[in-house]
């Protein structure tokens, strides 16, 4: 099933909150990712697919609760530190959503051509 474009919307803030630009990358929301998701589409397990996009939703919009707003309408900074309290989270399930969000944002960045050139990756 094909990703909605508010879906679309929360998976790509979540994945720039998960890796932001840095000194050495753009981040995430620098890349053109519909090759990616494209890949991601085809060769990625169901169970992935699925649990991926649960988690998109459940990040999404469990910051209503912790900042009273969607995730993705939080500024970045506010993003990144919520994101970070998450990931230390006494709550597995919460800590393995954001393992699994920063896994894929690593893949993201890695299938792009012009990190792996500059990393020297064929």
């Amino acid at each position: 099933m094909a990703w909605t474009t508010s879906e679309c919307r929360w998976r790509d803030a979540l994945l720039a909150a998960v890796l932001p630009a840095g000194q050495r990358h753009g981040g995430v929301a620098s890349l053109e990712l519909r090759a990616f998701w494209s890949t991601f589409g085809r060769h990625a397990p169901w169970d992935l697919r699925l649990v991926w996009r649960l988690s998109v939703w459940l990040l999404t919009w469990w910051a209503v609760v912790r900042a009273g707003r969607p995730l993705h309408t939080l500024p970045p900074q506010r993003r990144e530190r919520l994101l970070q309290t998450w990931a230390e989270s006494p709550n597995y399930l919460m800590r393995q959503m954001v393992m699994l969000a920063k896994t894929i944002a690593a893949w993201a960045l890695l299938a792009d051509p012009g990190t792996r050139a500059q990393l020297q990756i064929r």
